[in-house]
C-alpha cells in the first residue's frame, strides 16, 4: 500500500468515523431497527422532520467516505473477505438510509 493510498484510506476512514462518532446516524437507525420498543436511549435523526437534510448531507459524507475506503483497500486487504463485505453493508444500509431521507423529505410512502 502506497503512502497515497494509506492517506486516502485514512480521510475515508475519518470521513465515515467522525460523522457516526458526533451524530451517529447509521447506529441511531439500527439501535431502532433493533429495538423498536426501547428507542428512549437515542434519539434517531432520521425519524426527526428537523433534521432530515442535516441527516442527508452526513449520510452522504459517509457514503463518499466508504467509497474512498473501498477504493484504496483493494491492496491492503488482498485476503480478507469478511472487511469487504463489511464496507458492503455499510455501503448499503447508508444508501438505504439515504433513499429514507430523500422518502421523509419528500413526504413519499
Amino acid at each position: 500500500m502506497t503512502t497515497k493510498q494509506k492517506i486516502w484510506f485514512a480521510i475515508g476512514l475519518a470521513m465515515f468515523l467522525i460523522p457516526e462518532l458526533i451524530w451517529g446516524p447509521v447506529s441511531s437507525y439500527d439501535y431502532q431497527l433493533l429495538n423498536p420498543n426501547h428507542n428512549l436511549l437515542r434519539v434517531n435523526r432520521i425519524t426527526d422532520s428537523g433534521h432530515i437534510l442535516m441527516t442527508f448531507v452526513v449520510l452522504v459524507i459517509q457514503l463518499i467516505g466508504l467509497i474512498f475506503i473501498a477504493n484504496n483497500m483493494k491492496a491492503y486487504f488482498v485476503g480478507v473477505k469478511w472487511f469487504r463485505w463489511f464496507i458492503f453493508l455499510l455501503s448499503f444500509n447508508c444508501l438505504l438510509l439515504i433513499y429514507m431521507a430523500i422518502a421523509i423529505r419528500n413526504r413519499i410512502g
